[in-house]
């Protein structure tokens, strides 16, 4: 894989998020920053996903908590798995200007192999067993890659969770989430979280730092904004 941390994409992050804090339409200047430092696809990937204007990361940043014990649990659980899915591939994985975990996931595709997929939703299983939620209601995304192993593993772990455990295939599920009672969501879909007045767990990247203690990239040490990361 091209190395993706180059004096370019360091220079081409900074000037993306100083255009975005001049609130300048962002899909003309994105191609134009791109372009001028001849990003790649998964830099391109990286800056459009990973770099938000101030005002967006500290209204994003003050719903998010570690913790969501007692609490009614909603997860968005295609997007979850995919982002573990991301980092035991291989791919990059990174800390967003708004404390979030995302994935370059879009610049490769969202087939994975079956073994990594399936490691990736019992990664996400044991760690829902021991949050100690009132309840949880999956949504699962379908039809999309993986989602009948999502299901099915999901199905056959639900007894032992412990609480009520609800598994809903729906598309598109963030619409789904859209609508939910006060709760607490598992996302890292922006507009979701936007939407929604309820706090927001980052589980990808809480189960990630639990099992690997891994060194994520992260665009706010880049931006030589690292107070805004949790």
């Amino acid at each position: 894989m091209k190395e993706i941390l180059t004096p370019a994409f360091i220079e081409a992050a900074r000037d993306y998020f100083w255009l975005q804090e001049k609130d300048y339409p962002q899909r003309l200047f994105f191609k134009v920053v791109c372009d001028r430092y001849r990003m790649d696809s998964i830099q391109r990937v990286i800056i459009y996903r990973g770099i938000f204007p101030s005002v967006e990361n500290k209204a994003r940043l003050k719903r998010q908590t570690t913790s969501a014990e007692g609490m009614n649990l909603v997860v968005d659980t295609t997007n979850v798995v995919f982002r573990l899915n991301n980092y035991l591939c291989g791919r990059p994985v990174f800390l967003c200007t708004d404390g979030l975990l995302r994935d370059a996931g879009d610049a490769f595709g969202k087939q994975f192999p079956d073994d990594i997929h399936k490691r990736s939703i019992h990664l996400l299983i044991a760690y829902m067993k021991q949050l100690g939620v009132r309840s949880a209601h999956c949504l699962i995304d379908q039809p999309a890659d993986g989602s009948e192993m999502i299901q099915q593993e999901l199905e056959t772990a639900a007894p032992e969770f412990g609480y009520p455990l609800v598994i809903e295939s729906t598309y598109p599920a963030d619409r789904k989430m859209n609508g939910s009672s006060p709760c607490i969501i598992a996302t890292a879909d922006s507009e979701v979280i936007d939407h929604l007045p309820c706090p927001c767990i980052d589980l990808p990247r809480i189960i990630l730092e639990k099992e690997f203690s891994p060194a994520f990239l992260s665009i706010p040490e880049i931006l030589g904004t690292p107070t805004i990361i949790l």
